[in-house]
Formats: structure tokens, C-alpha cells, sequence
């Protein structure tokens, strides 16, 4: 895992910004409480979304603490950096998110901020001085007709079983499934563009269902998930027939992606107990 390494002591004053992705964890060091700003965006535009539930809970014991809504995209908390935390949202017909805010360190004096798209920690003044750590998370509307591209779920050339790494991103899905049951989708496979159209056809429509058979078997109804082959029809790139393309281009290609048939979302409400540590 990829780490950048923060120090921030709160007697100086001092500002610092950066852009993350969920596998990178920002350290910040201080030793007095601050305020959490917490804004909600949707993706792809990053605009803020307004009325999402912000629910922040203490970490490891998974104790409920505090619900805000959001107004023009931002919720508070005031927060104590030797505590663990975990933030998550909630909004009907939106995927949940969250960020977790971890204690690096056995002094208990380092924050590790993952899950967060954008950050900046500020701190100003002396004893008496405002310290403030502000978050940026992204949320995803579950549009019908919206399509999601599963990461990692890549197949070697003229074969359509699963990689490893493939079952765990699929895992995610199955989890995704299981938290929202009104959730309907179409699991698609798409391939590179070697090879006859009427056999990537083929082999995209084993894929797909390679795939779905994945989901049924950790006990996903039937009626939930379709899977779909679209053979060379939807390149990503400009790989197509009689162009000259390296592996990695070509296995760009040869993707899995679900698009949402029905969802109603569900309703939201304070949650007692976080059954899982781990971020969505």
C-alpha cells in the first residue's frame, strides 16, 4: 500500500493539501481536538450533494456517536486524534461510502486518513488555536442504465475462467448485492478484437457468465443478475481490427463491467452497530 507521510504539530501553524485514492493513507500528526469537515460530492462532476446522512462512529468498538446532514455538501464533527473513527454515508438511490480515520502509530499521535478523495489538515495558533481536517468523499448515484467497470476482473487470452483476483473483486459485488436488495443488474463481458467476431461473441458470452455463475454460487438469486456478452462491439481504446496494439492495450479490452437494470435504494437510519471494520 502506498503511504505519504504527514507531520503536523498544532503549536505551528501550517496548511497541507492532496489529492488520494483509496489506496493511499495520509498521516497527520497533532495532539488536540479539531474539527472533521466532511463534503459529500457525486461522481463523475464532483458536485456537493446535499441531505446525506453522515454517521460517525468510534473505532475499533463500532459505537455510534454522531449523524449529521449535509447542507451545500458538508457535515461537521469535532473529533479527538487519538481515536479511531469511521465515517460513512447514506442517501436513498446513492452507493454507500465512508472514510476511516485509523491510529497509525502505538503513541496514538498519528492520524491515517484513507478512503478520501481530497484532503487538507490545517492548524493555527497556539493552546487556543483551531485545527481543522477537512475531507472530501465521493458517492456514486445508482442511476438505471448506470455502468460500473469491475477492476481486476481481466482474462487471459482465449480463456473465460476466473482469475484470483477476479473472485475478490467479485466478492465486493456480492457484497454490494447483498446490502441492496432491490438491486437487479446486467453482468457484461467485453473482449479484445482478435480473433472473429462471432467467436469473441462467444467468448465474451462464457465470461459473463463465468462470472454470474460466481454470484449464484455464494447464493445470489437467479432472478437478480443477467449475464451479457458483447464480444469486440464496445472497445475502450482504438484497438480495433488491423491495428497494432501492445498486450496491456488489448487486455484493457477484455473487461467486465454490470449495469443497473432496478433499484429502488432503501431508506435511511442511524445504525446501532458497524458489523464490519473495513470501508465499503
Amino acid at each position: 500500500m502506498k503511504h505519504i507521510y504527514i507531520y503536523l504539530f498544532l503549536l505551528i501553524s501550517t496548511t497541507i493539501s492532496a489529492q488520494t485514492t483509496d489506496n493511499e493513507v495520509q498521516e497527520i500528526y497533532g495532539d488536540g481536538n479539531f474539527l472533521l469537515e466532511v463534503q459529500v460530492v457525486e461522481a463523475p462532476n464532483l458536485f456537493p450533494v446535499n441531505d446525506v446522512n453522515v454517521y460517525l462512529f468510534r473505532m475499533p468498538s463500532q459505537e455510534f456517536v454522531e449523524a449529521e446532514v449535509t447542507e451545500n455538501g458538508l457535515a461537521y464533527f469535532n473529533i479527538e486524534p487519538k481515536q479511531e473513527y469511521q465515517i460513512l454515508t447514506c442517501k436513498r438511490k446513492y452507493m454507500e461510502a465512508g472514510i476511516k480515520l485509523s491510529d497509525c502509530y502505538e503513541d496514538g499521535q498519528v492520524f491515517c486518513v484513507s478512503g478520501a478523495n481530497h484532503y487538507s489538515f490545517q492548524a493555527e495558533g497556539e493552546e487556543d488555536g483551531n485545527a481543522q481536517l477537512s475531507t472530501q468523499l465521493v458517492i456514486n448515484k445508482m442511476n438505471v442504465g448506470k455502468i460500473f467497470e469491475l477492476e481486476n476482473i481481466y482474462f487471459d487470452l482465449d480463456k473465460s475462467f476466473l482469475r484470483p483476483e477476479a473472485k475478490d473483486e467479485l466478492d465486493e459485488l456480492y457484497n454490494l448485492l447483498m446490502q441492496y436488495p432491490s438491486l437487479k443488474i446486467e453482468l457484461s463481458s467485453h473482449t479484445d478484437s482478435r480473433a472473429s467476431n462471432e467467436y469473441n461473441m462467444a467468448l465474451s458470452q462464457r465470461r459473463a457468465e463465468s462470472s454470474v455463475s460466481y454470484l449464484y454460487e455464494r447464493g445470489i438469486d437467479k432472478s437478480r443478475v443477467t449475464a451479457r456478452g458483447y464480444g469486440e462491439r464496445r472497445l475502450v481504446n482504438e484497438c480495433e481490427d488491423g491495428v497494432q496494439c501492445t498486450e496491456a492495450q488489448h487486455q484493457k479490452n477484455r473487461r467486465t463491467e454490470f449495469e443497473i437494470l432496478e433499484f429502488e435504494g432503501k431508506d435511511c437510519e442511524i445504525p446501532e452497530v458497524t458489523t464490519n471494520n473495513d470501508l465499503p
